[in-house]
């Protein structure tokens, strides 16, 4: 199965929030001493991630560079490597 690099980056993206999503939800629990069930982790993992989803898919299409986020980035045509946009100090 061949999958585009914007559907992987996409998808990376989509894990990495759920992840963070389910971390941040359980880790809050934990400090305000609330219960919460299955479920309701389940679905605010699955709504964090398909909003990440949305938000990647819109960026490929506004910002057109070739990847989901929403920063325009500049490579080096040499090398394909993100450039940093900062200026040198001279």
């Amino acid at each position: 199965m061949n999958i585009s690099e914007e559907y992987k980056d996409i998808a990376e993206r989509a894990v990495s929030t759920g992840i963070q999503a389910a971390l941040g939800v359980t880790a809050g629990m934990s400090l305000a001493n609330i219960d919460m069930d299955a479920m309701a982790l389940v679905a605010t993992v699955f709504i964090s991630a398909a909003a990440s989803v949305v938000k990647s898919g819109v960026a490929q299409k506004l910002v057109g560079d070739d990847t989901a986020s929403l920063v325009t980035l500049k490579r080096d045509p040499k090398t394909g490597r993100f450039m940093s946009t900062k200026k040198k100090k001279g």
